[in-house]
């Protein structure tokens, strides 16, 4: 569903997902601020919207492409790279 919705044009979509995900957005980024004091506001708000946009690629598509089924995860393990990948990133120096 998460592809479906991201999968429409923008000035259709925009509205729905600013009405009923930007309140949630709002306190994920206050809960984020006090933890990531080096980074102002529109810095923080980019970088939560990259970890959106992985974490939905990710709920999309669960390994890379051109893995052989060796080098593929299991589904926590994925979360596992994700979460290492997130955090690096929200931390990185500005």
């Amino acid at each position: 569903m998460i592809g479906r919705i991201f999968g429409e044009p923008q000035a259709l979509i925009r509205p729905m997902l600013e009405q009923e995900f930007k309140p949630t957005t709002e306190r994920f980024i206050k809960a984020l601020q006090p933890l990531l004091p080096d980074l102002d506001q529109e810095t923080l708000q980019w970088r939560f919207h990259f970890v959106i946009g992985a974490m939905i690629h990710l709920l999309a598509n669960s390994s890379p492409l051109g893995l052989t089924q060796a080098g593929r995860k299991t589904e926590i393990q994925a979360f596992q790279r994700l979460r290492k990948f997130v955090v690096a990133g929200l931390q990185s120096p500005v």
